[in-house]
């Protein structure tokens, strides 16, 4: 199991990832060299002082950095823990229950037949009214267009029929 979540990620967007942190590397042994080279530029030039009162400035930051580190990583712990209680409280990766036709076509606003035949085809341009709902059906390549309310009467004369218009729609 891989604690890490993996996404996709464009091109460009990894590469703005890649330049950023190599950015902040490079700046971050930037500082780092023009601190050492300070420490050691201030000690040729006169009298060395204690190594203690050279490094006590030093401390106070790293510690202020501590802190700092120590209250965030507090701050991403809990925020962890909480999830994972709250992801306790539900089951998220369970599998959708499937769906009656019956359900699917009173959510599409269309009959039993006109499911079956949006189910059959491969390519389908869908017209919609202007509340939404599904208005028309047409099938490319073909000059037939379909109301989405046809009657199944309708549906089974375009089934019979030997025209050349009617064959997406057999089954």
């Amino acid at each position: 199991m891989s604690l890490l979540i993996r996404s996709q990620q464009s091109r460009l967007g990894r590469a703005v990832d890649v330049l950023l942190t190599l950015s902040a590397w490079a700046a971050m042994a930037y500082l780092l060299v023009q601190g050492v080279a300070s420490l050691l530029a201030s000690g040729r030039h006169g009298p060395r002082p204690a190594l203690v009162a050279e490094i006590m400035p030093t401390l106070d930051t790293l510690l202020i950095y501590l802190l700092v580190a120590l209250g965030l990583g507090t701050i991403l712990l809990a925020w962890a823990k909480y999830n994972e209680r709250r992801a306790g409280w539900y089951q998220r990766r369970s599998r959708m229950p499937d769906i009656a036709e019956e359900t699917l076509a009173a959510n599409f606003q269309v009959s039993l037949a006109i499911l079956d035949c949006l189910q059959r085809q491969q390519v389908l341009i869908l017209h919609n009214g202007e509340d939404g709902a599904l208005a028309a059906i047409e099938l490319p390549g073909t000059a037939l267009r379909l109301p989405a309310l046809a009657s199944d009467e309708l549906l089974e004369s375009l089934r019979s029929e030997e025209a050349p218009s009617a064959e997406p729609l057999a089954g």
